[in-house]
């Protein structure tokens, strides 16, 4: 990025927006693609745990009714609940190889799943029942998050709004007038006041989404 600034002659002010703001984009493309991932997830769980219910009352063994759920799911949940069909038919535990998903998925549901099972292996009890209970706890929760999101939604749109505000003025002097704004890069003091103001204007956004932050 630097040789493409150098190459097209922009000046070190361009070249350190250029650059924060493609850090930028990279970081919220990650960070969409990952909520995304766990949305997906966490809205076919339900229906996975209740049809893992059905196949224990129909006496399937674990590994067949997570075939079944696997045929059922769709997306990225589909690959994983197959590998976990094949990590049981290698003979690892159930409870094992749930626990291994949830870490790797990152989702707390996942984890509610695992624990669920882990307490049926070491107790006993009715299986189906404690999985039809979960499957309505996590469409409980998915109904919590809706009626969240809505209430937050004022929120959210003001860091939208807010986080590119200052960055996007910054880019018009600089573009418009660069007399106004090149002491940022040609004293020492300018320097320290942009870098205070980037970081300032970073735990800015910061702050407004962990007010709104959503649990995973």
């Amino acid at each position: 990025l630097y040789l493409l600034a150098a190459i097209v002659e922009l000046p070190d002010g361009w070249f350190l927006f250029l650059l924060v703001f493609l850090l930028g984009i990279i970081g919220a493309v990650l960070v969409l693609r990952r909520n995304r991932r766990l949305n997906e997830f966490r809205m076919q769980l339900p229906d996975v745990v209740s049809l893992l219910a059905r196949s224990s009352r129909a006496g399937l063994e674990f590994g067949e009714a997570l075939e079944l759920c696997a045929k059922m799911a769709r997306g990225r949940l589909q690959g994983e609940l197959h590998h976990c069909r094949n990590q049981l038919s290698l003979g690892r535990t159930v409870s094992g190889t749930m626990e291994s998903l949830a870490r790797r998925a990152q989702l707390r549901e996942l984890g509610l799943l695992a624990a669920v099972l882990s307490v049926h292996r070491q107790t006993g009890g009715a299986l189906a029942d404690a999985l039809d209970r979960l499957s309505q706890l996590l469409r409980d929760r998915i109904q919590f998050r809706r009626q969240m999101l809505a209430a937050s939604s004022g929120g959210r749109l003001s860091a939208v709004l807010i986080a590119p505000a200052a960055p996007l003025l910054f880019a018009a002097l600089l573009l418009i007038n660069p007399e106004h704004v090149e002491v940022f890069f040609t004293t020492g003091i300018g320097r320290s006041f942009l870098a205070l103001g980037v970081l300032l204007n970073a735990v800015g956004v910061v702050w407004i989404l962990g007010l709104i932050k959503m649990p995973r």
